[in-house]
């Protein structure tokens, strides 16, 4: 594969056939050149009409090779990052997006915002996130009501109420491809498949900690090594909790989410909506 990367350039249809047209004609409306003329450079940047003109290629005609007539000159100086399997004008764009959601984020954890509004609440909780002497001091305390409740399930009616009460919008199927959550179930809420005009909850597999089912039951050398490093990995989390006896109970949580994965539908299955 060429190491460079492929350019998708947010580039109208319509655009681009102009530019097409332009680059195939003379000033004068006579007939088509036989060579596209560069175009010239623009220091100031992306021109006026938004479009990366010169991550085009006009050398290119755009009926021999439409993607280079588009993308050429962006394609050609455009490395992908060592970290990177793909990148792109919306890897670029996402990255953009991050950083600035980061700058908002870290100016209202100055403080200066109206207690109560919006922004003090997210500067509060970002700057709590990040006072690690805090969180040290604090050790297992904010935790402790998990644990209670948890230990107060003593039949199957308790344990539906705890998972109900743990049941939140944290899915999304269709839209971000989000099939993935904590909880024993996950929720998702969108457009009923049957009846567009309403919204139904839609209910979905949880309650395994690593990925999916091919995790636990994928008879691969790779998941067996990785299988065999979880449990350690959760007796060292009882451990970190305070558990009585953490390595005997690993094995057992470990089993019953093996148990629970044999049921799961498969990413491709879950997809299928």
């Amino acid at each position: 594969m060429n190491p460079r990367a492929r350019s998708f350039l947010p580039l109208p249809c319509a655009a681009l056939l102009a530019a097409a047209c332009a680059s195939t004609s003379s000033n004068s409306g006579g007939p088509a050149a036989t060579t596209a003329q560069a175009p010239a450079k623009n220091a100031a940047g992306p021109s006026a009409s938004g479009l990366d003109l010169e991550g085009m290629d006009r050398s290119v005609k755009p009926g021999d090779d439409f993607f280079r007539f588009a993308n050429g000159g962006w394609y050609d100086r455009t490395e992908i990052p060592p970290d990177r399997a793909v990148f792109g004008m919306f890897s670029i764009l996402t990255e953009l997006t991050a950083k600035r959601t980061a700058d908002l984020i870290a100016e209202a954890s100055k403080g200066d915002a109206p207690e109560g509004s919006e922004a003090r609440q997210i500067g509060d909780a970002y700057a709590s996130f990040l006072d690690e002497d805090r969180i040290a001091r604090l050790e297992l305390g904010p935790l402790r009501p998990t644990f209670r409740a948890v230990q107060a399930i003593g039949d199957q009616k308790a344990l539906s109420r705890y998972l109900g009460g743990q049941l939140r919008a944290d899915m999304d199927v269709l839209n971000a491809g989000r099939l993935f959550t904590d909880n024993l179930f996950g929720l998702w809420v969108a457009q009923d498949l049957d009846e567009p005009s309403k919204y139904s909850p839609f209910l979905l597999q949880g309650g395994l900690a690593m990925p999916d089912r091919e995790y636990y039951l994928n008879p691969s050398q790779r998941m067996a090594d990785l299988r065999a490093r979880y449990t350690p990995h959760v007796a060292a989390m009882l451990k970190l909790a305070g558990v009585v006896d953490a390595n005997a109970k690993a094995a057992p949580i470990v089993e019953l989410e093996r148990q629970i994965a044999t049921v799961h539908a498969s990413r491709t299955e879950s997809s299928e909506v």
